[in-house]
């Protein structure tokens, strides 16, 4: 009977990755899952609050799967972005962040629009 490959690699992952979030305190052992720090332009007023909104994401993150929108709502609620790198040995290294206020999330300007004059959006803080 064939498996997901979800079923042999996912697992494996997920463990490592819960580790590492452990180890550099992102994750305390008695939580079962990482919730993002929002960072949005409005205030978040509870918890209960926090957590419609985390229950939303994680709908619309699977509901617009291959469809590019999950960026917008990355920039709407200010979630910082890691970019990871797993080593052949399991470890976990994180290679760069984008912050909320990191100048490399605006979209840049077309390059024919920037060779008729306009300046283009900086890419460094």
């Amino acid at each position: 009977m064939a498996r997901s490959i979800h079923t042999f690699y996912y697992p494996a992952y997920h463990r490592i990755y819960k580790r590492f979030l452990r180890k550099h305190g992102i994750l305390h052992s008695t939580e079962s899952t990482v919730k993002k720090k929002l960072n949005p332009d409005f205030t978040i007023t509870n918890e209960t609050q926090e957590n419609v909104i985390h229950c939303i994401l994680h709908a619309r993150r699977l509901t617009t799967l291959h469809e590019g929108l999950r960026w917008q709502d990355i920039k709407r609620y200010g979630i910082t972005i890691y970019r990871r790198l797993m080593n052949d040995n399991g470890t976990i290294t994180v290679t760069d962040k984008l912050e909320p206020n990191d100048p490399r999330r605006a979209i840049q300007i077309p390059s024919d629009v920037i060779s008729a004059g306009l300046k283009p959006n900086p890419r460094t803080k």
